[in-house]
């Protein structure tokens, strides 16, 4: 069994192996949450412009960010819960 030595402790390749695992899913399960609330952050911004505490380049700004972050964080967990699966 190989080890890895962090600091004062060492750790076993299952226990690195299961905390990929959970990080994998704890990231997945943060960007669905991004996903399912994206529309109610895009309103928001929307009104915000509206009421004119921003400006229509900031607007854009945030609302193709709040766009895509959703996807692509949702995107980086499944790719990290594939290689702890697959490993």
């Amino acid at each position: 069994m190989e080890l890895l030595f962090i600091g004062a402790f060492f750790l076993s390749a299952i226990v690195i192996h299961e905390a990929i695992f959970v990080l994998a899913a704890v990231i997945t399960l943060v960007g669905t949450r991004l996903c399912w609330s994206s529309p109610r952050r895009r309103m928001s911004i929307e009104e915000r412009a509206k009421d004119g505490e921003l400006t229509e380049d900031q607007a854009r700004w945030k609302i193709q960010v709040i766009g895509c972050s959703g996807p692509a964080v949702t995107l980086l967990g499944v790719a990290l819960l594939a290689y702890a699966i697959l490993k």
